[in-house]
């Protein structure tokens, strides 16, 4: 074959490739499993939640850490760590619902008491597996206390 042929059919194969990546169709939403999940976080804790059918809603219950390591700022640049044990997300006016391509959050209104932050989000990876950030924080007498953001993983058990 001469070389102008092999060009020709390199560039043939391409442009085949790449039209055809244009009409490749998008990944179907990752749509959990109902039952108990477990996994961990990036601080090393574990964690559990539950997902059950309300209707022909997904809803995320219960959502438990094992702990959470903060950091403390106060007066003067004084800094120490706290660990909270057993936190409990709790959804503020209403149940978290899975939306579409598997994600959800903690809605967190009418909110939390003024000086605190709670975020809880995710997203379905697939049918048994999730993935998300965390992150507590509150201000109160001069001091604040934050976790910063903290990865999670989770798994159908």
């Amino acid at each position: 074959m001469s070389l102008l042929m092999k060009r020709k059919w390199s560039w043939c194969v391409a442009t085949v490739v790449m039209i055809s990546s244009l009409f490749a169709l998008p990944a179907t939403a990752a749509t959990p499993e109902t039952g108990a999940w477990s996994g961990g976080t990036g601080q090393g804790r574990t964690m559990k939640f539950g997902v059950k059918r309300s209707g022909k809603r997904l809803i995320i219950k219960r959502i438990v850490i094992s702990s959470v390591r903060y950091t403390c700022r106060g007066p003067f640049g004084y800094v120490s760590s706290e660990v909270a044990r057993g936190v409990k997300f709790s959804s503020y006016g209403g149940p978290t619902v899975v939306r579409k391509g598997g994600k959800f959050a903690i809605a967190p209104v009418p909110g939390p008491p003024p000086g605190y932050m709670e975020i809880f989000k995710g997203r379905f990876t697939s049918k048994h597996s999730a993935k998300g950030i965390l992150r507590f924080a509150n201000s109160h007498s001069n001091t604040t206390c934050d976790t910063g953001q903290i990865s999670w993983h989770a798994s159908l058990r």
